[in-house]
Formats: structure tokens, C-alpha cells, sequence
């Protein structure tokens, strides 16, 4: 470590696989749409609640521009299927970044993954393997070969009618 303060970023799959937060790795952060989110999950958030009032996690509502930014950096990937969620947990990472925080963005989201790696923060996977390489997506037509910046609503072609699908169109180690 640099010496720089460590922050850990912390989605909604990070509770849901029990995460535990030890007491030297730094401050834990989430966002309200996380608690939003792991409301179905009644041990999650309990969990989540205990460590809140525990001073162990700290609940944060991202700055705008950091959303907008994230956004932004999501839809130049093709990773249009970032929920509110996910993009929050970005956005605020990439706050505490720019605040001086050195940064792990702990969820078992490939998309979530790649957005971070791609804004140069760390990332830690649970119950998931974890991503190897940064990829830039593109959303296309199998049928006509039309390829979209922006998929349109439902991933249905707007030319043909037929479902849309996505491939990788270039890749970036991170090992």
C-alpha cells in the first residue's frame, strides 16, 4: 500500500455472499439504492443495518457528475446493462477515488467489473471467478448486421425485428 486511505466499495451481491468486513482493511462504503436493493434479502439487510450502526460501513449517496461520468464511461464500453445500482457503486468509487481513496470495488457483477477496471480501480470478486480482461462491447444484429452505440429498447433490431446480441471488440489483459 502507498499510504494512501483505503476505501472499499461494496454492491448489493457483496452482502447477499455474506461478506465480512474486517476491522484493518479500511472504510467500507455503500449507496442507498444498494440498501434499496438488499431490502428483498431480509439477512442481507439486517446485516447491512447492524454494520451501519456499528460505524463498520458508511451509506453514501454519489455526487452527479460522477454518476453522469460513470454513464458515460459504461456506454463507451457497451455495457448497457448497468442497473442504477451498479452505477452508483461506480460513481461513489470513483468519488473516493478523486477524493485520494485507494479504491476495491467488491461485487460478483462481470459489468461492474469491467467499468471499474476501465476507470483504474481494483475490483474483488466472492463468489465468482472474477474478470481477466477488459472488454469493449458491441451491440448488434445477427440478421442484418446492423451494430448499435446505443441498443434500442427490448435489444430488438429496429431495421429486421430480430433480438440483438453483443460481442467483445477489443480486450485488455489485467493480469
Amino acid at each position: 500500500m502507498d499510504g494512501r486511505r483505503r476505501a472499499i466499495v461494496l454492491d448489493t451481491s457483496a452482502f447477499i455472499a455474506g461478506y465480512s468486513i474486517p476491522e484493518e482493511a479500511g472504510m467500507h462504503y455503500t449507496t442507498p439504492s444498494v440498501l434499496e436493493e438488499a431490502r428483498i434479502k431480509p439477512a442481507a439487510r439486517a446485516w447491512i443495518e447492524a454494520s451501519v450502526r456499528s460505524g463498520k460501513l458508511i451509506v453514501k449517496q454519489p455526487g452527479r457528475e460522477f454518476v453522469e461520468e460513470v454513464s458515460e464511461r459504461s456506454r463507451g464500453l457497451g455495457e448497457e446493462g448497468l442497473s442504477d445500482t451498479d452505477v452508483d457503486i461506480l460513481a461513489l468509487a470513483l468519488q473516493l477515488a478523486r477524493l485520494g481513496f485507494e479504491v476495491t470495488v467488491v461485487s460478483d457483477d462481470y459489468s461492474v467489473q469491467n467499468v471499474a477496471a476501465s476507470l483504474g480501480m481494483s475490483f474483488k470478486a466472492l463468489t465468482t471467478r472474477g474478470i481477466e480482461e477488459l472488454i469493449k462491447w458491441v451491440v448488434y444484429c445477427p440478421a442484418c448486421k446492423k451494430t448499435y452505440t446505443k441498443p434500442p429498447r427490448g435489444m430488438v433490431c429496429p431495421v429486421c425485428g430480430t433480438q440483438l446480441k453483443r460481442k467483445a471488440v477489443e480486450k485488455f489483459s489485467l493480469r
